[in-house]
């Protein structure tokens, strides 16, 4: 021990006796032992002095009871005895004081001002340093900041700054200039009648090196951080005429990536934050998202009723395509939607009548971006043995579950009874943003995991078979969805309904008059959405021929002869016996739904059955 605070003290001999005491009782009389004795030992009270003398070299010496006595077992009790030295209670100084025992100086009074103080910006704070005061008095130092000492407030709180040691780190302050102002303090609280001050001005982070660059979909913005007084903290990210004017949210890694969803120039914002919150100058560029332009070598072929397109990819565009739309009419905006088949450069199409048509074709980026359109002509003949019935565009009116109709467009699957205070409660977000940063950049995710769609047709009367044709055009929004086709049809309201195969979007039906058409949109996961912008359902007939050879080898029995081709309804079957000799064919065919064939028999001109060959043909639908 070096030193020995004696608040109060006055004059030299009284410190001296004070010191030399303090420093006994710190030196002598820290022995402690414990004593087990018989039953005596009870009778001594804490604070009672006794004797122990013990073969150590122990003899007689004072120790004091320093705990009631504890009992170990019968008839034994333990004592806890401190040691007793009469030294330690001693102030006898050991020499003369060196000086006249006068009034104790401080020293000289109150102390004089340290040499110096000097403020550095750290990362977390400001590390204000200044010498230690040679005064041997001088324990502690205040610090304020102001203008003056008399003006100056604390650093922290309401009370005075007052540490003990050489260097105090002040927490990170906002951008501005600060004036910090030292005074040392003696042992009385007497104060240095000048103080040292010091000067720092705080400066906010910059960004330096902002760039941007396109990966498929995806915007990536990629900086540098340039720390000023403090440590960095966040960058902030934000989009507009100005920085901020739309917030995107504040991010740790000087790297940011986002789906882009617009078309045209957009100005991209960053900003530094460091630890004290102290936002830096903003950084800008522009992105500029270019449409796709029209795809290239367009082409079209027909074959009988059918229209098949072709084109390639466009030539330009800043994102990829997502999907082709095809319209028919004498323009793009008077054409109305035909097909979309997601990013494939190839689409078929269907026509009922004959005519000359015109397509045109369009990609649409992964924004949403539409491009400029190709044209192609082609020109159809009369469909051979074609008949159509109806041609109904939906205009969803039927039954919509997990699903959206906005613009006449259906959109799913979704959570379609949620509120929106429900839609963040239920995941746990407090922002929109949370919901971003979860994978979720579209409000309606995450998807459900199915929807449907339930559309009912009554055609008003009972109708022969015909080909139920369900066209679907629809685009994928996000994710991996799937959309599948269910087609069901009855002849009578009280009928149960006949299913075709799971997933078929044409099928020849038997005669009816209802038809039930069922979309189910699967999510295949949390960001799985579809945007079907039309249904269209066809009710159509078209004549079906088949035809072979046959062979009687059996006169009485003939020959059943299969169709080739599964007809729903045909008409009777025509067969001409081969040969020279004129034989006549009666043919047994009922005329029922679904038939499978008929049986042929040969008469020779006399009226007798006779065995032959011969050829058949049929037709039906």
């Amino acid at each position: 021990m070096s030193q020995v605070r004696l608040p109060g003290v006055q004059r030299y001999s009284q410190a001296q006796r004070e010191a030399t005491e303090r420093l006994n009782k710190l030196t002598l009389g820290d022995m402690s032992t414990t004593l087990d004795v018989f039953d005596l030992g009870i009778k001594h009270e804490v604070g009672d002095l006794i004797a122990v003398t013990h073969p150590v070299g122990l003899s007689a010496k004072p120790f004091r009871v320093a705990g009631p006595p504890q009992l170990l077992r019968a008839g034994v009790w333990r004592l806890e005895l401190t040691e007793q030295d009469p030294a330690a209670y001693s102030n006898t100084v050991a020499t003369a004081p060196s000086v006249p025992d006068t009034t104790l100086r401080n020293p000289a009074g109150p102390p004089a001002a340290v040499a110096s103080l000097t403020l550095t910006a750290e990362d977390y704070g400001i590390r204000a340093r200044w010498p230690a005061s040679p005064e041997s008095d001088v324990f502690d130092y205040e610090l304020r900041r102001g203008t003056s000492w008399g003006a100056g407030l604390p650093l922290v709180g309401s009370q005075p700054t007052v540490v003990g040691s050489t260097d105090y780190l002040w927490p990170a302050q906002p951008v501005g200039s600060y004036t910090l102002r030292l005074k040392p303090l003696d042992n009385e609280g007497l104060q240095a009648a000048a103080d040292v001050a010091a000067t720092i001005t705080i400066t906010a982070p910059a960004i330096t090196g902002l760039a941007a660059t396109l990966a498929g979909a995806a915007l990536r913005l990629v900086w540098a951080g340039a720390k000023a007084s403090f440590a960095i903290a966040a960058y902030r990210v934000s989009w507009g005429a100005a920085a901020g004017a739309n917030p995107v949210g504040d991010f740790t890694l000087a790297a940011f990536d986002r789906g882009v969803n617009w078309a045209g120039a957009r100005t991209w914002w960053v900003q530094a934050i460091d630890v004290a919150g102290n936002l830096g100058p903003a950084q800008s560029i522009e992105v500029v998202i270019t449409a796709p332009g029209a795809p290239t070598a367009p082409r079209v072929e027909v074959i009988d009723n059918n229209v098949l397109i072709f084109c390639s990819p466009p030539a330009t565009g800043s994102l990829p395509v997502r999907e082709y739309e095809v319209r028919k009419g004498a323009s793009w905006a008077a054409g109305s939607v035909v097909g979309s088949n997601g990013n494939s450069t190839f689409f078929s199409l269907f026509e009922q009548a004959a005519g000359d048509y015109t397509y045109w074709i369009a990609a649409r980026d992964t924004a949403g971006n539409l491009g400029a359109a190709a044209q192609v002509t082609a020109k159809v003949s009369q469909p051979p043995d074609y008949i159509l019935r109806t041609n109904l565009d939906s205009t969803f009116g039927g039954t919509l579950t997990g699903c959206y109709l906005e613009g006449g467009r259906l959109i799913g699957p979704a959570f379609t009874t949620e509120t929106v205070a429900q839609h963040f409660d239920a995941r746990g977000w407090s922002a929109p943003q949370q919901q971003v940063d979860a994978g979720y950049p579209l409000y309606i995710q995450p998807a459900a995991a199915s929807g449907t769609y339930v559309e009912d047709i009554d055609y008003g009367t009972l109708i022969p078979a015909s080909t139920i044709t369900i066209t679907p055009t629809f685009a994928v929004v996000s994710g991996a969805p799937t959309l599948s086709v269910q087609i069901q049809y009855k002849a009578a309201a009280g009928d149960a309904w006949t299913s075709a195969a799971a997933g078929v979007a044409s099928v020849l039906a038997s005669a009816f008059r209802y038809v039930r058409v069922t979309l189910t949109l699967t999510a295949n996961g949390g960001t799985g959405l579809i945007e079907v912008a039309g249904l269209n359902i066809k009710f159509a007939m078209k004549r079906r021929n088949d035809g072979g050879t046959y062979a009687i080898t059996d006169a009485n029995a003939g020959v059943w002869v299969p169709f080739g081709y599964p007809f729903i309804d045909a008409d009777l079957p025509q067969c001409q016996p081969a040969g020279g000799s004129p034989l006549l064919a009666v043919i047994d065919f009922v005329d029922a739904p679904n038939p499978s064939g008929f049986r042929v028999y040969h008469y020779t001109i006399a009226g007798a059955k006779t065995t032959g060959t011969g050829s058949w043909a049929a037709s039906g639908y």
